[in-house]
């Protein structure tokens, strides 16, 4: 045998020892770079450290653990975005139906749903001197009016609505205030069918409780400007 083919086959175990030999501390830089990735929800470069990884880890187990990790979170923000996205589609749509409804009935708050309960008039004799509630249903959500019957101008219609509202989305117009971290939003509405009144959006566990009203709503019902100066 040739002395140049002896040394191609001593260099042999030298290569596949070489290729097999695994790399601890680039292991456990892959698997911190893999988990940072899970942790912030990139999955694409979880998985192309996945790689990287097989290549210089030893211990199997614990890569096999991230790639079901991988699986699992990326599953799982998955299902979180879908659940945005239709709350998402449900808000703008409940708020375009709740805006026509509000817009079209807020210079006679009385015509907008026939279920109507009343307060008792602190006199009988000004029986109009009461709170009158009107109520109707928008698939599964409920919409309100609540009005001074003697002077139905001071007005709110309410609803409750699964995602966040905007300003804009009401209409646009001007913020009065934005406190407890967004979780209240105040605004004077400007533009669209609620123009002149005012609106208020309290986010809370159950959803984003949303009223428009008008400045003699809030005047009138000393309740109502408690809220919005919480």
């Amino acid at each position: 045998m040739s002395p140049r083919r002896l040394a191609l086959l001593a260099l042999v175990p030298v290569v596949v020892l070489g290729c097999s030999r695994k790399d601890p501390k680039k292991c456990e830089e892959a698997q911190g770079v893999i988990r940072q990735g899970i942790a912030g929800s990139d999955f694409a470069a979880a998985r192309s450290w996945r790689d990287y990884a097989y290549k210089h880890c030893a211990d199997r187990s614990a890569l096999d653990a991230l790639d079901k990790e991988i699986v699992q979170k990326e599953g799982e923000a998955s299902a979180r975005k879908a659940q945005v996205e239709s709350e998402r589609q449900k808000t703008e749509q409940l708020v375009k139906l709740f805006t026509e409804w509000a817009g079209t009935h807020k210079a006679n708050p009385a015509g907008a749903a026939v279920n109507v309960t009343c307060t008792a008039p602190a006199d009988p004799k000004k029986e109009k001197e009461r709170w009158c509630t009107r109520e109707r249903t928008a698939g599964d959500s409920k919409l309100r009016v609540t009005y001074w019957e003697a002077e139905p101008d001071a007005f709110e219609f309410a609803t409750v609505s699964a995602g966040d509202v905007s300003c804009e989305l009401l209409g646009g117009g001007t913020q009065v205030k934005n406190a407890h971290g967004g979780a209240l939003l105040h605004c004077n509405l400007t533009g669209g069918a609620l123009a002149g009144t005012g609106a208020l959006m309290i986010r809370t566990a159950q959803g984003t409780q949303l009223s428009v009203f008008s400045p003699k709503y809030a005047e009138k019902n000393p309740a109502f400007g408690r809220r919005l100066n919480m």
